[in-house]
């Protein structure tokens, strides 16, 4: 089964995506990762939140991307819709090799 881990999936345009791939893949599974700050909001999901391939987290932390990365299959794919100043300058001092 392939895993598509979606950053700022609770964005508009994540959300979108989230939607779009459960719908044209119903045997991938869609992991969600959303901060829920001033863009992301659960009520753009309401229609997908009891799809068994669907998950959820709004804990963003580094150890939910090691896991996804260490239970990592060829097919597994990222997305990331999630973006901000903040996040960039992370990203410029701790990018992955």
């Amino acid at each position: 089964m392939t895993t598509v881990l979606v950053t700022g999936g609770a964005g508009f345009i994540g959300s979108c995506f989230v939607r779009h791939e459960l719908k044209k893949h119903p045997d991938y599974k869609i992991i969600n990762i959303d901060a829920l700050t001033y863009c992301g909001n659960l009520e753009n999901l309401k229609d997908v939140e009891n799809n068994p391939n669907y998950k959820f987290e709004n804990k963003v932390t580094e150890s939910v991307f090691t896991k996804f990365i260490h239970n990592a299959y060829i097919n597994n794919k990222v997305n990331n819709y999630s973006f901000s100043p903040l996040v960039y300058n992370y990203y410029l001092t701790n990018s992955i090799s």
